[in-house]
């Protein structure tokens, strides 16, 4: 299978990783419909954003549950986990949102860190030249440099 990257899918991506909503903003729109799975990301996000992780688990639980295709909840669970120190929850969610949409790197890119920090290295160099071969150049550099200090890490450098 090819997967073709495109700008718009980028763009999404970048959105949903510099996304800082206010939160009351976000709980007006849950508010509106509290099934919405974008509106459960944007509202555990702003929870997040204001130190509250472990509320924010909870309602990116409550998106999956009502949504469980929309790979974005998995992925700011996982994101929120990974900062709890629940890596193997992490792990899990980066996997599932993987399996729902395996073209986007930044799902692989944040499982392979994650496996690497748990000195699975191998695992992790999988992932990042799945990264590789999923991005643009511009955005090869992070990857190249997990990828030589891995190899460095496993002495073959």
């Amino acid at each position: 299978m090819k997967f073709v990257y495109t700008d718009k899918k980028n763009e999404e991506m970048r959105h949903i990783l510099m996304m800082r909503p206010d939160l009351e903003e976000a709980k007006a729109r849950l508010e509106q419909d509290d099934t919405d799975g974008r509106a459960l990301y944007e509202y555990a996000t702003a929870l997040a954003n204001n130190g509250r992780l472990e509320e924010a688990v909870e309602v990116y639980s409550k998106g999956i549950a009502f949504n469980p295709f929309y790979a974005p909840c998995y992925f700011g669970r996982g994101r929120r986990n990974n900062a709890l120190g629940h890596f193997w929850g992490a792990v899990a969610d980066f996997s599932v949102a993987i399996q729902l949409d395996p073209s986007c790197w930044t799902y692989w890119y944040y499982r392979a860190t994650t496996l690497n920090l748990k000195d699975y290295v191998e695992e992790s160099m999988d992932d990042f030249r799945q990264c590789l071969h999923l991005s643009q150049p511009a955005e090869h550099y992070p990857l190249i440099h997990w990828l030589y200090t891995s190899n460095v890490q496993l002495g073959r450098f």
